[in-house]
């Protein structure tokens, strides 16, 4: 008499459990991914064109490059990282005092005639827009054509 082994009984089959969904966007603004081309982005149902979102772009990277250089300028002053990037980010977004030796109760003198120079050029460039002043300084603008 030969004894069969038992048959092995299959595995339940794992299932997956289902994706998160993913969050909705702000009110207002949609990023849906398309294949070859990118990202697509509208806002309130209409989509904006390339030409749109690529000056968003430049004008996002020109001010983060004002503010790093800002914050450069016055940390040869030997002020503390704090001190120095909440002085450009004061200045080019024209919001108020810094934080430590150039907040409320302090004031900008600690600072070299340098530093204020580039303060004060930033402070220009944050209240009559960053763009516009940045093709005043470029020699392009003014060669004869």
């Amino acid at each position: 008499q030969v004894e069969h082994a038992p048959e092995p009984t299959e595995a339940p089959e794992e299932v997956e459990p289902e994706p998160e969904p993913t969050p909705a966007p702000p009110a207002g603004m949609q990023c849906r991914i398309q294949a070859p081309a990118g990202y697509i982005v509208s806002v309130d149902g209409e989509t904006l064109s390339e030409r749109v979102v690529s000056s968003s772009h430049g004008f996002l990277v020109a001010y983060v490059v004002v503010l790093i250089a800002g914050v450069l300028v016055v940390s040869w002053d030997k002020v503390g990282f704090e001190e120095a990037v909440t002085a450009s980010m004061t200045c080019i977004g024209n919001v108020g005092p810094g934080m430590g030796l150039l907040g409320p109760s302090g004031n900008f003198s600690a600072l070299s005639g340098l530093s204020k120079f580039f303060l004060s050029l930033e402070m220009l460039m944050g209240r009559l827009e960053l763009l516009p002043l940045l093709v005043l300084f470029n020699p392009d603008t003014w060669r004869n054509r």
